[in-house]
């Protein structure tokens, strides 16, 4: 009955239509590759609205992949977390060139992948398993390479930071999964300075200058390089919302977190302060992005299913596209699990997921026109988007 069940769910995306005039196909990202909730991983062509192929990630388990386009842009990435491992997908696309897209025989076996990452052609993997993270180059599996793996003492949900050749994982706690602050480790895995001056620690962001932030319980924490060593220091806040994800832009400077359900939290680090950017509708769970055609705006996904564009450092909002997705309602028990849409964007295109109706959605950023709508027919949890 699986198999017969994810026969269908073939069949129904390769007769999906799709209408898009030459101009907008010809300027979006020629493949997307798209996952479900079941653990099939689909590689679309945007120009023609048709499934390349249907990958299977885990035939003995459904699990929804996360997905990460690698350094090169060939090269998809399936995050596995209950299954212990990462797959790899060549994608087909290389050098404006389309291919058939295939899964590799390599597999990275690790304890629970969570956060995933790319930094330049370092790929890093924290793996909350056994706390350990994993990092690598695409080369491990195209003709040659290895892995290393650095330890930070015992599981919890952390995360793995590169800056330059230094990597800054996070300082566990035996009382709580969430760590304390961040560590330092050398290139020897060895852990050189370990700080707890921010409990709760999730989400992180690079600054332009090699600053690290990360979101705590009570604000959020940056780590530096002072000469040889590294310094922590900490803008606090005690308000009852928490930054646990955070969205910067290297252009403007401008730094932005997740923050409560109808405004998000405008970050300035060498001021100290974090203020409040109040909108009109609750956000879903997700920092804003920023828009690609305008780095002084970011594009915010509401709860009533709707997209807007809002300019960053106000919140005002400059235009909606309208409940383009079903609306989401918050489940009255806390440990339900909901569906929750995929965003991805990129170029002048947003490709919008609604789990709900089992269809992808593309708007057109420059004028928040609804330019396509797929029947999918399955639930699409992760958006990877190739080429663009």
């Amino acid at each position: 009955m699986k198999v017969l069940s994810r026969l269908v769910v073939v069949i129904v995306l390769g007769l999906m239509g799709m209408t898009i005039n030459a101009e907008e196909s010809s300027e979006m990202a020629p493949r997307l590759v798209l996952a479900d909730s079941t653990g099939i991983v689909h590689v679309m062509d945007t120009a023609s609205g048709e499934i390349v192929t249907a990958l299977d990630m885990h035939e003995e388990m459904d699990e929804a992949p996360r997905l990460y386009v690698g350094p090169s842009g060939q090269y998809v990435f399936a995050v596995l977390r209950a299954s212990n491992m990462v797959r790899v997908i060549d994608s087909g696309y290389a050098d404006g060139v389309l291919a058939e897209p295939t899964l590799l025989d390599f597999t990275l076996q690790t304890m629970m992948p969570t956060h995933f990452d790319i930094y330049g052609e370092n790929i890093v993997s924290f793996n909350d398993g056994d706390g350990s993270v994993t990092i690598f180059t695409e080369a491990i599996f195209n003709g040659g390479g290895t892995a290393t793996t650095f330890f930070t003492g015992q599981s919890h949900h952390g995360v793995g930071v590169m800056v330059g050749e230094t990597l800054i994982a996070t300082n566990p706690t035996t009382e709580a999964f969430l760590p304390v602050g961040p560590a330092v480790f050398n290139a020897d895995g060895e852990m050189v300075a370990a700080f707890d001056n921010c409990p709760g620690l999730h989400g992180k962001a690079i600054l332009g200058d090699g600053r690290v932030v990360f979101g705590c319980d009570d604000g959020v924490a940056i780590i530096s390089r002072s000469g040889d060593n590294w310094v922590t220091s900490k803008i606090t806040e005690d308000a009852e919302a928490r930054i646990g994800n955070f969205t910067y832009h290297d252009e403007t400077s401008v730094l932005l977190g997740n923050w409560g359900d109808d405004s998000y939290a405008l970050v300035d680090v060498d001021a100290g302060t974090i203020t409040e950017i109040t909108l009109p509708l609750n956000i879903w769970l997700a920092p804003p992005a920023f828009n690609p055609l305008n780095v002084d705006e970011v594009i915010v996904l509401t709860q009533d299913g709707s997209l807007h564009t809002v300019e960053a450092t106000t919140g005002e909002v400059v235009a909606t596209a309208a409940e383009i997705i079903t609306a989401y309602e918050e489940p009255e028990d806390e440990n339900a699990r909901v569906p929750r849409p995929a965003l991805s964007i990129a170029g002048s295109y947003a490709y919008l997921s609604d789990p709900i109706a089992g269809t992808l959605h593309i708007i057109n950023l420059s004028d928040m026109s609804e330019v396509a709508v797929m029947e999918l027919g399955v639930n699409i949890s992760s958006i990877a988007i190739l080429g663009a």
